[in-house]
Formats: C-alpha cells, structure tokens, sequence
C-alpha cells in the first residue's frame, strides 16, 4: 500500500490507510494487553474538542489499492512480533520502545 501512495500522481494529497471499521482506544489497549503486554494509560476527562466516534473513509486508498486490508488487531500483533525480531537481532533496545 505505502508504495502505491509513493507512486500515485493523482489529485488527493490526502489518505485514510484504514480499515473503514471503528476501533475505541479501549479496544486497541486490550488488543495490546492480549498480547502479554501492559501498556500504561491514563484516563483524562473528555474535552469539548473531543469527538465521541470517528470512523475513517478509506474510499480514497481503496480506489489505488485493491489488496485486502488486515484487521487492526492482526496488524498489532503482526507488528508486535517485528518488533520482538528486532529486538533479538539488537537492531533496536528494548529501551527505546516506549510502551
């Protein structure tokens, strides 16, 4: 997908890489915690600003792109195991992620 979008000449400069399905933050952490993994999370009180439910249009993407696009929390774990590869080969410190 990302090399599709270095390649495009089209007239948006624009794109949602999404999966057009809504996922709540909470939903991302216990995604995150059933991989073995405790993230730190903070709940703050909504702001006036903040919007209550936000679903991206991938319509954009999908009409250069045509491959099946993965579930977020397949996407999670897939980068979750990247990283774990990473780490063993010292390519990068467990210090520097910031979980």
């Amino acid at each position: 997908m990302l090399i599709m979008l270095l390649e495009y000449e089209g007239e948006f400069d624009t794109f949602n890489l999404s999966s057009n399905i809504g996922t709540s933050q909470k939903n991302v952490i216990e995604m995150i915690q059933k991989l073995g993994l405790e993230p730190q999370v903070e709940y703050l009180p909504a702001r006036s600003v903040d919007a209550k439910k936000i679903i991206l249009s991938n319509q954009r993407i999908r009409k250069i792109y045509s491959r099946s696009i993965i579930p977020v929390n397949e996407g999670i774990e897939l980068y979750y195991q990247w990283l774990q590869k990473k780490m063993m080969s010292k390519d990068i410190s467990y210090r520097t992620i910031k979980w």
